[in-house]
């Protein structure tokens, strides 16, 4: 096969990326492929990779069954994966029916059990990651959709390289960059027609708002959106070994699936810290693997600091209740 220029800069970028993760050599990995041009990349990386690491790549495609042609890119992922000599597992799972039950958008329904289905995945073959196609375009969009929606560092330095199993080795990449390196190995991908959904929220920040701030207000702002989660990248990993030291000093107690935290001690912290220190509770009891979003944060950090009971409904049918003595995060009954 012959390797353009620019062939090998993306493979001396994902093999950077990939060092930077510390995957470790003869591991079992997830490939999280949906079909399209992102996670098509990113499964023919890992293959030629793959020989000289020692690496055991599980494909996982996820048909959410939006489409009646859905079963189709599930079919065009087996193909690919039983070409390159790779074992896969095909999930569907219905987010519709779930949001009803949890009381959350399609979309973000969607990504809760397609994470919930990759990481079952991950368990049973002892992978040690989970691969992910985000790329540069991705992260762009993330950053500006949590500034939109209200957010702390956190939101702001947007998606990681790698964060527990999950590894997102495509994230300095942009998505032209790949479809051109697929077009290049003659590799067709499928492009999900729910990508241009106007429903969706990412989607409208994609196709409208992005090229609006592009073209009449701040040309390359996706750049300087980069830059700023550059920047802020030190401090929120500062920020999060602060957190993870509270925490040990608070030492939360767990009992019937609940978190309880000490609110007097809990009150002695400054406000951010207290905010992640709850952010981190309510994953610890979510379903979901959500993050809290800055309003509900800023609510509780407010109500830990006045001693009136209060309770409050948080999203994947969370609560959370405040007295005088403590906090406790609990997941309603009938939402586990």
């Amino acid at each position: 096969m012959n390797w353009t220029r620019d062939d090998a800069s993306l493979r001396s970028r994902f093999r950077h990326a990939v060092r930077l993760a510390a995957i470790p050599d003869g591991s079992a990995l997830i490939l999280g492929v949906s079909g399209g041009s992102d996670s098509l990349a990113l499964l023919d990386l890992v293959s030629r990779e793959s020989g000289s690491r020692g690496w055991r790549p599980h494909v996982v495609h996820v048909d959410h069954g939006w489409r009646p042609d859905s079963a189709q890119d599930a079919q065009e992922v087996r193909k690919a994966a039983r070409s390159l000599g790779l074992s896969s597992t095909g999930l569907r799972i219905q987010p519709a029916a779930w949001t009803r039950a949890k009381g959350r958008s399609r979309e973000a329904a969607a990504r809760a059990l397609r994470r919930q289905g990759l990481r079952s995945v991950a368990r049973r073959t002892g992978a040690a990651a989970i691969l992910l196609g985000h790329t540069r375009d991705d992260q762009i969009e993330t950053i500006l959709l949590h500034l939109l929606r209200g957010t702390g560092i956190r939101g702001l330095v947007g998606m990681e390289l790698r964060r527990g199993l999950w590894v997102r080795p495509l994230l300095e990449v942009g998505r032209s960059e790949l479809r051109d390196y697929l077009g290049r190995r003659e590799l067709p991908w499928r492009d999900d027609p729910s990508n241009t959904d106007l429903a969706f929220l990412r989607n409208r920040v994609r196709h409208k708002l992005l090229p609006l701030i592009e073209s009449e207000i701040r040309p390359g702002v996706g750049k300087v959106l980069l830059r700023m989660s550059d920047a802020l990248g030190s401090l929120e990993t500062r920020q999060r070994r602060e957190v993870a030291e509270c925490w040990k000093a608070l030492a939360p107690r767990r009992v019937h699936g609940a978190i309880r935290l000490d609110r007097p001690q809990l009150s002695t912290y400054d406000p951010d810290l207290v905010e992640g220190i709850l952010q981190r509770a309510f994953r610890a009891v979510s379903p979901t693997g959500f993050h809290l979003g800055q309003a509900h944060l800023r609510a509780l950090e407010q109500a830990v600091r006045d001693p009136v009971p209060r309770q409050f409904d948080l999203p994947a049918g969370v609560r959370a209740f405040v007295n005088t003595h403590e906090v406790r995060l609990v997941v309603s009954a009938g939402m586990e």
